[in-house]
């Protein structure tokens, strides 16, 4: 069997995300960003030895430590917003990805930024995964996590990619 590259693991694993909307668009920690597409899924997790009906969207994205811009278009002149803003404006601007449709997903050589298009012409969420200005240039980070329907999570940082069990 052939490994995929980087780029095929990530494009071959949100191949079914594209076209979905996004939905429950949330500031996190920090300048952390969560947002939901497709169904909802229930599932039984076991904490404390008490069994718990969970539930979350079939697809979880959750941008974490990628230096993260939010532009009105791909020309990229138009900001929004960043993950260097106050959080106050930060969950005010977000909220304009409700509702609208995963266009495509871009990948930048050397997976040195994500571009998330949506909408018929943006607005663009671009993570950088390369650029770490508030962190330990040593320390290793995930940039950003898709959870799958299949209960899998896809990690990607500065050049790597990789899928396990969630």
């Amino acid at each position: 069997m052939n490994k995929l590259s980087n780029k095929q693991l990530i494009l071959q694993t949100t191949k079914n995300l594209i076209g979905l909307k996004a939905r429950d668009v949330e500031l996190g920690h920090g300048s952390f960003i969560t947002m939901g597409f497709g169904n909802n899924l229930e599932y039984t997790m076991t904490i404390r030895g008490k069994s718990e009906i969970q539930s979350r969207p079939e697809w979880y994205l959750w941008i974490q430590h990628g230096d993260w811009e939010l532009h009105l278009n791909e020309s990229g002149e138009d900001l929004v917003c960043s993950a260097r803003d106050d959080r106050t404006i930060i969950a005010k601007k977000i909220s304009l990805l409700e509702g609208l449709v995963l266009q495509e997903i871009k990948i930048m050589p050397s997976l040195s930024y994500t571009k998330f298009v949506f909408g018929d012409y943006g607005p663009i969420l671009i993570v950088h995964t390369h650029n770490r200005w508030y962190l330990d240039s040593n320390d290793e980070y995930i940039d950003w996590e898709l959870f799958t329907p299949e209960r899998k999570v896809l990690c990607v940082q500065e050049r790597h990619a990789l899928i396990e069990d969630a």
